[in-house]
């Protein structure tokens, strides 16, 4: 499995992945321990701020969703860690605050990409970077169970690895030039 991942922030929260800004309050340096909960041994430090830009902003995150979460899913593929860059599409409830562009499209035509992961104890969870283009004021990176994940969005489509790994490789040679 591929992946020189980076988690920034992350911490274990009662059993539970924690981001920085997460609702629980808990805050962490990102050490390679605490990652464990993801089942990789070695995690690296490392803020997709500095590869993606303001990812951590509506205006920032707006359209970076795809490029984001491959690249941040072949990471943790790199690490040994059970993880799948996931597409979902229309979202089953309205985003007020949304990045302005959204409202421009029909909330069934809403695509969006994302990372699942699968922890060692079997828990799945969605970490979407870029969450902020539909709520400004959400937790970064969004973290949540599969199941309020799911059930915010009509469809979920799982993409297959060696399409992750292409995709991986084609955006990280988009961003750097």
């Amino acid at each position: 499995m591929t992946s020189s991942a980076f988690h920034p922030g992350v911490t274990n929260c009662g059993g539970r992945l924690a981001h920085t800004g997460c609702r629980c309050g808990a805050r962490s340096g990102a050490k390679a321990e605490s990652l464990k909960v993801l089942g990789a041994d070695q995690m690296a430090d490392v803020d997709l701020r500095a590869e993606f830009g303001p990812i951590d902003t509506p205006a920032g995150a707006f359209d970076r969703c795809k490029v984001t979460s491959a690249v941040y899913t072949e990471r943790l593929l790199d690490d040994g860690v059970d993880a799948e860059w996931v597409q979902v599409v229309g979202p089953t409830r309205a985003y007020p605050d949304a990045h302005e562009p959204w409202h421009e499209v029909s909330l069934e035509f809403w695509q969006h990409y994302v990372t699942r992961v699968t922890r060692e104890d079997g828990a799945v969870e969605y970490v979407d970077w870029t969450h902020r283009q539909f709520e400004p004021d959400t937790a970064w990176p969004l973290v949540e169970p599969a199941d309020v994940f799911e059930a915010r969005w009509s469809d979920v489509y799982d993409l297959p690895e060696d399409v992750t790994r292409k995709f991986a490789r084609i955006a990280v040679t988009l961003v750097e030039n």
